[in-house]
């Protein structure tokens, strides 16, 4: 989304200081109505930052977290799913291995349509030996999406990190 923002990085990860202070400005730049993080690991720095503009809903993993924000003027949370990719695929699989990874499904309503909409982001697995995993976890969201677009007349807006 902020190609020009980050233009000239390396594929090194950022300190978390400059991922942080990075994503505030860029959070505040896109002035956006939803907003989709992965990686996050200061949640409360970023919801503080932000200030009473937006609410939140944040999944933790081990060490970070995905994130999704919406603009409390504009949208209401109608319903939220936390989907365990570990959880869902070794009831399958049990010599799946396990990633820790999850995805975070929002059904938001806007105030002034009434139109709901649905909002997903994840982290996907991405180490290279493993897509086998990511093509399942890809295909556990994707069952979860086809699910509400049965009674939604909406549409999904999908945030997925490292296809």
């Amino acid at each position: 989304c902020f190609e020009k923002e980050y233009a000239g990085r390396t594929s090194t990860f950022l300190e978390v200081e400059q991922q942080t202070e990075d994503d505030k400005e860029s959070s505040a730049a896109a002035e956006a109505d939803i907003l989709c993080l992965q990686e996050v690991d200061r949640d409360q720095e970023m919801i503080t930052d932000l200030g009473e503009t937006y609410e939140s809903a944040y999944v933790r993993r081990s060490r970070d977290g995905i994130m999704i924000l919406w603009k409390t003027e504009k949208l209401t949370l109608i319903n939220k799913q936390i989907i365990d990719f570990d959880q869902l695929l070794t009831d399958v699989d049990p010599e799946m291995e396990l990633t820790g990874r999850k995805a975070l499904l929002l059904e938001l309503r806007f105030t002034d349509t009434e139109q709901n909409i649905l909002i997903s982001t994840t982290h996907l697995e991405w180490k290279p030996a493993l897509d086998y995993i990511k093509l399942a976890q890809g295909a556990v969201l994707l069952k979860q999406i086809e699910q509400y677009q049965e009674r939604l007349e909406s549409f999904a807006c999908i945030s997925l990190w490292r296809l």
